[in-house]
């Protein structure tokens, strides 16, 4: 077992992200977790992940977020967004408040 302290890992924003921060707290192999803060006025350009499908899993707040060709929804707390492999998706928080949520993948090996 490992118990990971979310405290003490480093904060950053991921590339063509802003008014955010993530802290990893599971680094890929195969499970990727990392636990994420989005600022009313924070996003994330849109992008893609070419190895692995994403799950976004809102834990507290909104996120307003695209996905292809599909009207933006919006995701509130207790509710998830899945994006298949490749699948082009772009996030922000419209709201007023934080946005909090867990980004979870699964590398394939």
């Amino acid at each position: 077992m490992k118990v990971v302290t979310a405290a003490t890992i480093p904060a950053y924003v991921p590339a063509g992200h802003w008014g955010m921060e993530a802290r990893q707290l599971a680094a890929g192999d195969p499970l990727e977790m990392t636990m994420c803060v989005m600022e009313p006025g924070g996003g994330a350009e849109p992008h893609t992940h070419t190895d692995r499908p994403q799950m976004l899993l809102v834990i507290e707040g909104e996120l307003t977020i695209s996905a292809g060709a599909a009207s933006p929804v919006t995701v509130g707390a207790g509710e998830a967004a899945w994006f298949q492999v490749g699948e082009s998706h772009e996030v922000h928080n419209r709201g007023g408040a934080s946005a909090r949520y867990f980004a979870v993948s699964v590398i394939p090996h």
